[in-house]
């Protein structure tokens, strides 16, 4: 479970929640979001839920079931916290449809990164999003993407952190925009 605090209560997010707030055809955005901000939330706020108020995110991939799900949970959507800069990605980041799969959070004095570890995509991920999302294609090319999007999600829910995700965490950066 995903928890950050808000207006003195704390606020909870399931898996579940992002792929419904998502929808199910970002499955894979909402497992890679529900891992990433769990992980980023152990290592800006060790011990206690994140002011969902003043995270602050600067990404090199803005695909919208990535984009919702961070939103969803930490309202920085809705607030312009998201940034989108594909020149930040790390060179080993792996290639997104737009930008790269790439990640920097920031929460008061601390700033952290992750990106996926390129061995966890399946083969040609990237060309069949293209290929596939809009909805194109045969019913058993479609049929065949949805099951190859769910068993993603399902290895991103299943694997360790340190397979998942290439991490880095270190004190106040002074590019990036602070809020709160």
């Amino acid at each position: 479970m995903l928890r950050v605090a808000h207006h003195g209560s704390e606020i909870g997010f399931s898996y579940d929640d992002l792929l419904d707030y998502a929808s199910r055809s970002n499955v894979v955005a909402a497992a890679l979001c529900y891992r990433l901000l769990h992980w980023m939330f152990s290592g800006l706020s060790p011990g206690a839920p994140p002011e969902r108020a003043r995270i602050v995110f600067r990404v090199a991939f803005d695909g919208p079931g990535i984009i919702d799900c961070l939103g969803l949970v930490t309202g920085a959507k809705s607030d312009h916290r998201i940034h989108f800069d594909p020149r930040c990605a790390e060179p080993d980041a792996p290639l997104a449809p737009v930008g790269r799969f790439y990640f920097e959070a920031t929460y008061g004095q601390w700033s952290c990164s992750a990106f996926p570890n390129p061995s966890i995509f399946p083969r040609g991920f990237v060309d069949r999003i293209r290929r596939s999302q809009d909805g194109s294609g045969t019913e058993a090319e479609q049929s065949a993407f949805r099951h190859m999007k769910q068993a993603f999600a399902a290895r991103i829910l299943n694997t360790p952190v340190g397979g998942l995700f290439y991490t880095r965490v270190w004190p106040e950066r002074a590019d990036v925009v602070h809020v709160g």
